[in-house]
């Protein structure tokens, strides 16, 4: 059945590999988030109950859930935002770069000084107070089609009138499109040139299927792409890199290792890096040699 076709037994099922095909509707897209609940939210020193709701924006599209109160907060609400797909004139999906944020807020009333010259009058204002918020990339939603579990929330750096736990804080969602739109297909072999020759790119493409096959968990690169756009080896990117001559003397004149390897550690940690948005599945970062990376910085 996973074999070759036999065309001589026309009885004999075999399995096939079914193109999906992208379709396109008038339907306006919309992405469908059901807010379910949070745990581990920061909390109140004063001890007064929290309000928590979540905002979430996406393009130019705001939706609210309502207050809940509670450190482990549960919603249970469905939230719906437009899609705006057309800032491209072919409407590809691909092309939208924006991100879904999920912002909490404790939502508190204070009460204003009275005025004596309205005495049956109370003055209130709402106040929404920052607790943290999450961020989602539209190409994560578009590639994966749905995402249904819990993601870690990203909390300020300071709080005024609130106390963090040892924890992190936790939000699980599920979030989808309407009307379903089928993952993208996408090859990283496709968009760039073969560096190597074909019996040497042929065998990599089997160590990956092969690997991946059995540990599915698992991250298997054997092609990487050059500044060239090429497909190149992996392992011709490793050799060992002479250290910088500050490192030699400290290890020439005190012989102090330790010193030596914390300054290879800062040198190494004040390399840029920018963290290439994977859009779709397959594609690999763009890899430099040394030379490169000191030019391009």
């Amino acid at each position: 059945m996973f074999g070759p076709a036999d065309l001589s037994r026309k009885l004999k099922p075999m399995r096939t590999q079914n193109a999906r095909i992208q379709t396109h509707s008038n339907k306006k897209l919309k992405l469908v988030l059901n807010i379910q609940s949070a745990a581990n939210l920061p909390e109140r020193i004063d001890k007064k109950p929290m309000n928590v709701l979540i905002e979430a924006t996406f393009q130019s599209s705001i939706a609210r859930t309502g207050t809940v109160s509670g450190k482990n907060a549960n919603w249970q609400q469905t939230l719906i935002l437009d899609v705006d797909d057309a800032i491209d004139i072919h409407h590809d999906l691909k092309s939208i770069t924006d991100v879904l944020e999920l912002n909490l807020y404790d939502k508190q009333i204070n009460k204003l000084p009275h005025d004596s010259r309205e005495p049956n009058t109370i003055h209130e204002q709402f106040e929404h107070r920052w607790l943290g918020r999450v961020v989602i990339p539209f190409s994560t939603i578009l590639t994966l089609t749905k995402i249904d579990g819990i993601i870690t929330i990203k909390e300020p750096l300071f709080f005024t009138g609130y106390k963090l736990h040892k924890h992190k804080g936790y939000l699980k969602v599920m979030i989808t499109m309407d009307p379903p739109v089928p993952a993208p297909i996408f090859s990283a072999y496709e968009n760039f040139l073969p560096g190597e020759t074909p019996t040497l790119m042929a065998e990599c493409r089997k160590f990956e299927v092969r690997n991946r096959q059995l540990f599915l968990n698992r991250r298997y690169v054997a092609l990487v792409n050059d500044s060239n756009g090429k497909r190149i080896l992996a392992s011709r990117y490793l050799r060992p890199i002479k250290p910088p001559y500050q490192i030699q003397e400290i290890l020439t004149n005190s012989n102090n290792l330790i010193e030596a390897i914390n300054l290879t550690a800062h040198i190494v940690s004040c390399i840029p890096f920018i963290a290439d948005p994977i859009m779709f599945p397959g594609v690999v970062d763009l890899w430099t040699t040394t030379e490169q990376a000191s030019f391009y910085h």
